[in-house]
């Protein structure tokens, strides 16, 4: 598994594009999936990175940044699950490192953890705020043309981005991972949050008086932990067997069941691309990954809309 650490640039998604363009073929993948066809490229600032639609992701520096590359054929699974998989392990990813945190104050109007949700398809919240979004595109690579994915993810780790709530570029209201820090320990010292395991906690202490270091250093973490999470899983597909149509339903059962037990099914919310701010009811997941919801007192299945 490659993973390319860069520093400034427009897009990693354009940088992992750029990648396979430079590769003169991939290696085969008729046997066992190759480390090799499997990359990342990881960035502390992007200065013209995009959203769903072609809107701005707002690149500031601290954030992290990143997209993994691989071959469609190794998705076993419909392709319209796989928005709803790597939000599920970018979801977990950031609750398991935020759940490190030991709460400072016994109050009982602030948790001791964050809520931490999935909202269809690609996005992440924490109380209902932006922390994370995931843009899914395709590049054709080589001679032969193979078809790859780039999957770009953006995490909030240092900086907290103004999201406008107007106009074309109008979204959620963001928060960040330094945010959810302060907010649930009360307190402006970061000891208590790091991606290391216990004992690489000293590396972690050093970085204390060096805010932007240590948050570029969360950031290449959480790129390195989810890159492999999604490698791990997706050597786990390739380890299906061909034609077992039982393993196959509940390899899809799982991956919607996943999503559902930490989505706001029942809660409303609005269709961004609609005028007049429509409100809809999400209600359940379809077996290829629509969202079914309810409209003004009917069914609709949703399969491209952005809901805010």
């Amino acid at each position: 598994m490659l993973f390319y650490d860069l520093g400034c640039v427009e897009s990693t998604q354009d940088e992992a594009r750029r990648i396979l363009r430079d590769r003169q073929s991939l290696p085969s993948l008729q046997s066992n999936p190759s480390q090799s066809s499997f990359f990342t490229v990881s960035a502390i600032e992007q200065t013209k990175g995009r959203g769903t639609s072609g809107r701005s992701w707002i690149g500031q520096r601290g954030n992290c940044f990143f997209t993994v590359a691989f071959p469609v054929d190794w998705v076993k699974v419909p392709i319209t699950l796989l928005p709803l998989k790597i939000g599920s392990i970018v979801r977990h990813t950031i609750e398991q490192r935020l759940s490190k945190t030991q709460p400072n104050t016994k109050s009982s109007l602030i948790p001791s953890v964050p809520r931490i949700t999935v909202k269809w398809p690609n996005d992440v919240l924490v109380d209902d705020r932006k922390i994370a979004g995931i843009l899914i595109e395709t590049e054709n690579h080589g001679p032969s043309m193979t078809s790859c994915l780039l999957i770009g993810i953006g995490i909030n780790v240092a900086e907290t981005p103004t999201v406008s709530t107007h106009g074309a570029q109008r979204g959620r209201p963001a928060t960040s991972i330094k945010d959810c820090f302060l907010r649930y320990n009360n307190t402006n010292r970061y000891q208590d949050f790091h991606l290391d395991e216990p004992g690489n906690m000293k590396q972690s202490l050093s970085l204390w008086n060096d805010e932007e270091s240590y948050f570029i250093k969360i950031s290449k973490d959480f790129a390195k932990i989810i890159s492999g999470q999604i490698y791990t899983w997706l050597l786990s597909q390739h380890q299906l067997v061909p034609g077992d149509e039982t393993s196959r339903k509940q390899n899809i059962n799982f991956i919607l069941h996943e999503w559902e037990n930490h989505a706001d099914l029942g809660k409303p919310l609005i269709l961004r691309d609609v005028e007049g701010n429509q409100e809809v009811i999400p209600v359940a997941l379809e077996l290829d990954g629509r969202l079914r919801v309810l409209v003004d007192g009917e069914i609709r299945l949703l399969s491209s809309d952005y809901l805010l």
